[in-house]
């Protein structure tokens, strides 16, 4: 009877080692793709400022939760905001088109273009940003 208990143990322990392994290949996999990102919704300000709107958003990881802190959100023409310690960011521009780059050490940079802001609007965005071996030791 014993036997029997540590057959099925290790049989759990062998395929728990399994699942283990492949979960992790498969999150390094999903970090290692290209930089994207998702256009959310699209709101109505309540007190909006004539002629502007807002790009605000979050960067994380690709393929995982976590957020992506201090990345840098620059703007064509010379603007730029730093995303805070949890990734996030708010970016007041004029009504218009854009191309925008997100860069951060140890990360692909993603560049947007034709990203068009409306007036009286603050336009959600989820960026994600593959990682590179930049600063990585060997």
């Amino acid at each position: 009877m014993r036997t029997g208990v540590l057959e099925r143990l290790s049989l759990f322990v062998g395929v728990s080692f399994i699942f283990l392994s492949l979960n992790i290949k498969y999150s390094e996999a999903q970090t290692k793709g290209k930089s994207t990102f998702e256009l959310g919704k699209i709101k109505l300000q309540k007190d909006p400022i004539p002629g502007e709107g807002n790009l605000i958003g979050v960067v994380r990881v690709l393929g995982r939760k976590t957020k992506v802190p201090l990345a840098l959100i620059e703007m064509e023409g010379g603007r730029s905001i730093q995303a805070d310690t949890k990734g996030k960011f708010k970016l007041t521009m004029e009504q218009g088109v854009y191309t925008i780059n997100i860069a951060c050490s140890g990360y692909e940079d993603l560049v947007i273009e034709d990203l068009e802001i409306k007036e009286g609007t603050d336009h959600y965005i989820n960026i994600k940003l593959a990682t590179t071996n930049k600063g990585k030791f060997k």
